[in-house]
């Protein structure tokens, strides 16, 4: 689990990834957005704020992003809306892959690092 900006980037081995955000003035959280493809996430590494690298068990990685407008759309004001009750709801938005690739291999870490002094940042 990353967190940044009041946000929660969370992979686990069953659901794969959701952000959820922290919601100051209920004291709670509320899904942002999931991932549509159920992915057991054994590493993930966060690139920005809407974007994170994930890494699972059958040696696939990908990078999923957060549609634009998303964290505006779950903002709930009724305020009778709990987090389990959200993730079942067809309306959550759902995390677009970027890309995807297949390693081969279990994927245990990411880290991004410079390959060079002074050069571009890569996804290790």
């Amino acid at each position: 689990t990353h967190g940044k900006f009041h946000r929660a980037y969370v992979g686990d081995m069953l659901q794969s990834m959701q952000f959820v955000r922290y919601d100051s003035t209920a004291n709670r959280l509320v899904l942002v957005a999931n991932d549509r493809t159920p992915r057991p996430i054994t590493c993930q590494e966060l690139l920005d704020l809407n974007t994170v690298a994930v890494g699972d068990k059958f040696g696939n990685v990908s990078v999923l992003r957060l549609p634009r407008g998303a964290d505006a759309a779950a903002v709930d004001t009724s305020g009778t809306r709990a987090l389990w009750d959200s993730s079942r709801e067809d309306s959550t938005p759902k995390l677009e892959t970027l890309c995807h690739y297949h390693v081969g291999e279990v994927v245990t870490g990411m880290t991004r690092a410079s390959l060079v002094a002074g050069g571009g940042g890569a996804l290790l």
